[in-house]
């Protein structure tokens, strides 16, 4: 394996990373709001 075809590899590998760790935000974002409606009700109060 030739280090630009490694790098490459690198590279992608890296862009995956961050495109699961900004899902996984949006995933846990959506469930921690989804409970703490739950928790403070839906009231325009809350």
């Amino acid at each position: 394996m030739t280090s630009s075809s490694r790098a490459r590899v690198l590279c992608g590998v890296y862009v995956l990373l961050f495109v699961f760790s900004g899902f996984a935000g949006l995933v846990y974002e959506s469930v921690w709001t989804h409970y703490l409606k739950l928790f403070l009700g839906h009231a325009a109060y809350a």
